[in-house]
């Protein structure tokens, strides 16, 4: 028969493993942590995007609005996207993207005519309050870059509540009231939300690991 002998080097090595399994362990659990960090603030402190509509009698637009928050319920627009249709006049179709008003406060919207804003203008937009943009200094402008409309400006703004203004073209759009502006947030991406749980179930089966070691 054999004998079961107890080897010092065995019980050495047995303890060896374990305490690198326990040291990767940990490492990865901390690695996985500080990713999972780095993805959600990332996330928070990005951009916010909304998706916008524009409606008045034969012209609707709609498109993008990309900017950051600045003051509870204000963002400061930066970019933007448009796509214009105008049922009476094809001729202004088209689609664009946000183009900055000038230094000296002119915006060229097309044959000539410009719009002269006054210091000060702002691309803030207000999701919360009627209107949703600044009626005294608040103007989104674009550029249309493709369709019959292409190189004409489209100026949105405020009249007063509930009541929106469109200028496009060499006079193309005049609509200085009545129009209808909305905006509804995009959702953040679900794969961040998705690591909560992830992050939970590492964390129990840590938890566990520590207790055991501890019986």
């Amino acid at each position: 028969m054999y004998k079961y002998i107890r080897n010092p080097f065995f019980r050495l090595l047995k303890w060896k493993i374990k305490k690198g399994l326990e040291k990767s362990l940990k490492l990865a659990f901390r690695t996985f942590i500080a990713l999972a960090v780095a993805l959600f603030f990332s996330a928070v402190l990005s951009a916010d995007t909304f998706d916008w509509n524009y409606a008045n009698g034969p012209v609707s637009a709609s498109g993008t609005l990309t900017g950051n928050l600045i003051l509870a319920g204000q963002y400061n627009i930066t970019d933007g996207t448009i796509n214009l249709v105008d049922t009476a006049n094809s001729a202004m179709d088209g689609s664009g993207i946000m183009e900055a008003i000038q230094s000296n406060g002119n915006f060229y919207t097309g044959g000539g005519t410009i719009l002269t804003f006054s210091p000060g203008w702002n691309t803030f937009l207000f999701p919360d309050q009627n209107p949703e943009i600044d009626q005294i200094n608040g103007a989104f402008t674009f550029r249309l870059d493709s369709g019959p409309g292409a190189g004409n400006g489209v100026f949105i703004g405020a009249a007063g509540p509930d009541s929106y203004q469109m200028f496009a073209g060499n006079w193309g759009v005049v609509q200085w009231g009545g129009g209808d502006f909305t905006t509804s947030s995009v959702p953040e991406p679900a794969s961040i939300w998705m690591l909560c749980p992830a992050i939970v179930g590492v964390g129990i089966f840590y938890r566990r690991r520590a207790r055991q070691r501890r019986c």
